[in-house]
């Protein structure tokens, strides 16, 4: 009978092993001793802090992108800057260059005006040139000319003046101090000048001593080469005049200052005659007799 009877309970069994729970009286009394848990509180701090850290966040965010936004517009403006300069230092380059050339161009243009003003002074003396050489062979023939004239001449003397011509007599030696002209500064005197106050000497034969062509320096140096020729020649009638008591010829004969006549001795008298025209005009002296007649009387008066 025991055998069969129903098992009870799991509940109910062991019981007696089972530890003594506390009463519900006993668990509420150990409960009132603990404060209870303010969940909301933390729930609202533990949100403030999340909220804190999101906006801690977001600070760092913002931070970083300002200072990338910083870094991107300081290297574009760096590259502005750089393009600007590159740009100014090209343009300046131009700049420089279009000057250089500007200045090249100037220097070539006053070579080349250099280079015309050379050809046109070459062409300038080429021309000079060739006039010197025609007057000069038209003074030689003249010359030459003039000379064949007082040859002739000579040749068609009388036998005494041919021999007094080459058979001198031997003059006494004068004193040194009268063997040298006396030289004075005065300025020089054109024949052309002369002719233009009506003023014309001839030559020993009554012949002109340049042609009514001669002008310029032609008419210069024909008159003094004729001059001096005529001077010398005609120093054989002189021979007996005597010689000057004063001025720069005093104590020289007359002959002595024929034979060896200066361009300085006839431009002496020519400056007289251009400083005392008036006895000279209109009338056409032998140029060798109103030589020797000067400085005869009125040679001490330069």
């Amino acid at each position: 009978m025991c055998e069969n009877a129903p098992r009870p309970p799991r509940s109910l069994r062991n019981r007696n092993s089972i530890p003594e729970r506390p009463s519900a009286i006993d668990g509420s009394a150990s409960k009132s001793n603990e404060k209870p848990k303010d969940y909301g509180s933390e729930s609202e701090s533990y949100m403030e802090k999340i909220e804190d850290e999101l906006s801690e966040k977001e600070d760092t965010e913002e931070k970083v992108e300002n200072i990338i936004a910083a870094a991107n517009k300081g290297a574009k403006v760096q590259v502005l800057n750089l393009r600007s300069n590159r740009f100014s230092a090209d343009e300046t380059t131009k700049k420089s260059k279009e000057k250089i050339r500007e200045d090249v161009g100037k220097v070539k243009e006053e070579f080349q005006k250099v280079e015309e003003v050379v050809e046109e002074t070459k062409e300038e003396l080429s021309k000079l040139t060739e006039k010197v050489k025609e007057d000069a062979n038209q003074i030689k023939e003249k010359i030459t000319h003039f000379g064949l004239k007082t040859f002739e001449k000579i040749l068609n003397s009388p036998k005494e003046f041919v021999l007094k011509l080459f058979f001198k007599k031997k003059e006494k030696p004068r004193e040194e101090k009268n063997s040298q002209p006396v030289i004075k500064k005065i300025p020089k005197i054109k024949y052309a000048d002369l002719l233009a106050q009506h003023i014309e000497f001839l030559s020993h034969d009554k012949g002109t001593l340049v042609d009514p062509g001669d002008r310029g320096v032609l008419l210069e140096e024909i008159f003094l080469s004729n001059a001096l020729a005529d001077v010398k020649f005609c120093s054989r009638y002189v021979v007996e005049l005597g010689m000057p008591t004063k001025g720069m010829y005093a104590e020289r004969e007359i002959v002595e200052i024929f034979q060896n006549v200066t361009p300085e001795d006839l431009n002496y008298f020519l400056y007289y005659v251009n400083k005392n025209p008036e006895p000279f005009k209109g009338t056409k002296y032998k140029f060798s007799e109103a030589f020797a007649t000067w400085i005869l009387r009125k040679s001490h008066e330069i």
